[in-house]
């Protein structure tokens, strides 16, 4: 990490800015002794030149962090841990607005007081000088801020916790900041009332108050009391309640209730404190046999949610949840992600689905509509496809016997086809029988036939046209049929 420090106390050292400081982002991974050493002198340096450092770890592990920790220590910054991308931003202000920011001011200022605080109560601001410089200071989230400078600082703050009260004054009250507030004539009632307020308050004994926290209520009980310990009853309470962040009791947001008796001497009221910080009850005794009305100011502090109170797990409330719903207790946990659960139907949006068949299906409308395709090209590829099958390689013999009477059968096979396949040879007229020789007979002389052509003998008869040979066995039986008849006809 030392060439980036170094580089960039470099660059602000040639600045003329008020505040130089580095924010260094890192996962703290160099974590070795020669680079902590080396490191370590660095920062020393860099702190030599006015320059602070905070470190902001991202990504790292525990060594990782405090390595950051120890270089903020050394630069005299904070060190903060970035769990995730989002925090960054928030740091990085964060950073920004600790270390900008002064933590003296010294200039004069008019110390500017809230309304409705009773701490202050008689005291005449319009005349009281002007303060020399104060503390910067960040209030917490319940404190009541009083005074506040010119820059929207606190000056003044107080704080509740149950009965005890504390106060904050980021002033001081010599003669440095506070030097022309000494001959002010409200300095003293400043400071006597402030002292007076962080005193406990005084309760009348004939009576004591409580405020409990009960859920997300606060429960106001009061028991009267007389001197002689017996139970003062048909008394007139009532009761002013101011949450946090609401002006104190004399604001506009405190509410008032009244308290009831539930018993001798006992009375009670309610007020609703859903918020966390302190609540003010102002209990007030309306006299009526003419004398003055008392009060009495209790404090009630919530300083964290109370579902925290419950340290154990309701088992009740749990056990009533899941026998409402049909559910079980201390389900195994195949049991609760597993498939025992009811299946529930809901709407589901198809939209996508039938976009992508509609793409799907697209081509081949496309296809139907542009090519002419006739049952007759679905044959003759149906009929390709079966011969393209038939031709498949046969499968090779388990032994070269067996191959070789296969082969053989093959070749009969093949060759009776192919005799089937082949035509008959045309059919050849008989030649025709020659005149016998001798001495004719006496008696009868035959008569001398005429001379036939072997054109006409060959020719078969117009009337009777000659059959078509065909294949196999029965072209060669009418073939047959057909010279016999032909023999008979010329003897």
């Amino acid at each position: 990490y030392d060439p980036y420090l170094i580089e960039a106390a470099r660059v602000l050292n040639t600045t003329d800015a008020k505040v130089k400081h580095i924010i260094f982002l890192g996962d703290g991974d160099a974590v070795y002794e020669a680079s902590q050493n080396a490191i370590a002198n660095n920062i020393k340096k860099i702190r030599s030149m006015g320059i602070t450092l905070s470190t902001i770890a991202t990504g790292a592990d525990s060594a990782g962090v405090r390595f950051m920790s120890v270089l903020a220590y050394l630069g005299g910054g904070k060190a903060y841990v970035a769990e995730k991308p989002e925090d960054l931003p928030r740091l990085l202000l964060k950073d920004q607005q600790t270390i900008s920011q002064p933590p003296i001011i010294e200039e004069p200022f008019q110390a500017r007081p809230i309304a409705g605080e009773e701490i202050f109560k008689g005291v005449d601001w319009s005349g009281a000088p002007p303060l020399l410089g104060y503390n910067v200071s960040t209030p917490k989230a319940t404190a009541d801020v009083s005074l506040t400078s010119h820059r929207n600082d606190p000056v003044f703050a107080a704080w509740r916790y149950g009965l005890g009260r504390s106060v904050a004054f980021l002033s001081d009250d010599r003669a440095r900041w506070a030097a022309h507030w000494l001959g002010w004539p409200g300095y003293a009632k400043f400071w006597a009332q402030t002292v007076r307020w962080t005193l406990r308050p005084f309760a009348p004994s004939d009576f004591s108050t409580q405020v409990t926290l009960e859920g997300q209520r606060g429960h106001i009980t009061v028991d009267a009391i007389d001197a002689q310990g017996r139970y003062v009853n048909r008394l007139q309470f009532r009761a002013r309640i101011a949450g946090p962040q609401t002006g104190g009791l004399h604001g506009s947001a405190a509410v008032e209730e009244p308290l009831r008796q539930t018993a001798p001497g006992h009375y009670e009221g309610w007020f609703d404190a859903p918020q966390i910080g302190t609540y003010l009850v102002n209990l007030l005794q309306k006299r009526t046999d003419g004398g003055p009305d008392t009060s009495t100011v209790v404090g009630l502090s919530t300083a964290y949610s109370p579902e925290y109170r419950d340290t154990q797990s309701n088992r009740y409330l749990m056990t009533q949840l899941a026998q409402a719903n049909g559910g079980r207790v201390d389900p195994p946990a195949s049991a609760a992600f597993g498939g025992e659960r009811p299946g529930v139907w809901a709407a589901a949006d198809l939209t996508p689905l039938l976009l992508l068949l509609a793409m799907l299906l697209l081509p081949f409308d496309i296809a139907v509509r542009r090519l002419a395709i006739d049952w007759q090209d679905v044959r003759r590829a149906v009929a390709w496809a079966a011969g393209k099958r038939a031709r498949a390689p046969k499968p090779r013999a388990a032994t070269p016997e067996l191959g070789r009477l296969l082969d053989r059968k093959e070749a009969a096979v093949s060759a009776r086809e192919e005799a089937v396949r082949a035509p008959e040879p045309p059919v050849a007229a008989p030649p025709s029988r020659p005149a016998p020789t001798g001495s004719p007979s006496p008696t009868l002389r035959p008569e001398r036939p005429e001379p036939v052509s072997s054109a006409t003998v060959a020719a078969p008869p117009a009337s009777e046209p000659e059959p078509q040979p065909e294949d196999g066995g029965m072209s060669r039986l009418l073939a047959a049929k057909h010279r016999a008849q032909q023999r008979r006809e010329e003897e």
